[in-house]
């Protein structure tokens, strides 16, 4: 058998607050930008790259902290932040996929307009956006993950996985690239 997740967002709204309190969107960008400020800095002088993944899955709060990755304007938000090429994204494609609407933008889109800075690439899918979704194996949820795939930039193409061999994706892969 296999294991997967399953998530409902009327079943996460009634949960209890997972700290001591509720935490804010401006207390949480304030703890980020606190972090980015020492981490982007060592991460320049360590000639490493930092990707953020997006919150999972991407609701404004759960369990009473505000989760401000959940969509294109907290990506947005946090590249500024952060202002290095050495700060990007860990793109998720099941978790924005989940998002849906909710994201701003496309997984496509994502892809087009933030490229260049996706240094890692969680190659997942789900069977359906938000508010019910259930993980699912690459080839079995709503996004066509072959179009995923071509639409990276092709730097990117070693940096994405997944779990599970995908043997009908390469052989399209080797026989439209001849990889």
């Amino acid at each position: 058998g296999v294991m997967t997740r399953e998530f409902d967002a009327a079943l996460a709204a009634d949960l209890p607050l997972s700290h001591d309190r509720a935490y804010s969107d401006d207390e949480i960008w304030e703890t980020l930008t606190r972090f980015l400020e020492h981490a982007v800095p060592a991460a320049e002088r360590a000639g490493v790259r930092i990707g953020l993944h997006p919150d999972d899955p991407p609701l404004p709060s759960l369990g009473g902290v505000a989760r401000v990755i959940r969509n294109e304007d907290g990506y947005r938000r946090a590249l500024e932040i952060a202002g290095s090429e050495n700060f990007g994204l860990c793109f998720c494609v099941g978790t924005w996929a989940e998002g849906g609407d909710r994201t701003g933008k496309s997984v496509l889109d994502m892809i087009r307009d933030y490229g260049d800075r996706i240094y890692k690439v969680h190659f997942r899918n789900v069977d359906a956006p938000m508010p019910v979704f259930r993980e699912t194996f690459v080839d079995n949820g709503y996004l066509n993950m072959y179009e995923v795939l071509k639409a990276l930039p092709g730097g990117l193409i070693h940096t994405a996985y997944t779990i599970g061999y995908m043997k009908a994706m390469r052989d399209r892969v080797n026989a439209e690239w001849g990889c």
